[in-house]
């Protein structure tokens, strides 16, 4: 039985249905923020640094969830391959699955002489795929030197 504080004049039982089954999405993104997104626990105090923070891990929802939107729309309703360890397809990949595949991304450190390079790892056919899904070329990842903010190409 459903019930709510609205008459069926100004929310039909239909109408009152889409609402309720509208609101896993909702929980789904807050596990999300408990899940995928979650940080090691903080002792904040100052109610500007809270704020900050809960700030931060929305956008950070957020570009998850855009992400994960822009990769469904450029498949189309085909199916990505390479998701899950056994090559499975996915036909709706997640945020969290393809925030996931770029785990193993890693700064590989060449050390020749008296010199030190960085250099990130290649890119499996999986990454490269979903760069290519959300319109990132990859010549513009690039590696950080350490301790600055000088971007190494």
């Amino acid at each position: 039985m459903l019930k709510t504080n609205r008459s069926t004049r100004q929310l039909p039982l239909g109408a009152a249905l889409a609402k309720y089954r509208e609101q896993i999405h909702v929980e789904n993104r807050i596990g999300n923020l408990k899940g995928p997104l979650a940080v090691a626990p903080m002792f904040l105090e100052k109610p500007e640094r809270i704020a900050g923070f809960l700030s931060v891990l929305l956008w950070a929802l957020m570009v998850m969830s855009l992400m994960e939107r822009t990769v469904r729309q450029k498949l189309k309703g085909k199916p990505l391959l390479g998701l899950y360890p056994e090559k499975r397809p996915s036909p709706a990949p997640t945020g969290p699955a393809i925030l996931e595949c770029f785990r193993s991304l890693c700064i590989v450190i060449v050390k020749h002489k008296h010199t030190q390079s960085r250099h990130l790892s290649e890119l499996t056919t999986t990454q490269l795929n979903l760069l290519k899904l959300l319109g990132i070329p990859p010549s513009a990842l690039k590696a950080f030197k350490r301790n600055s903010g000088i971007l190494l190409t």
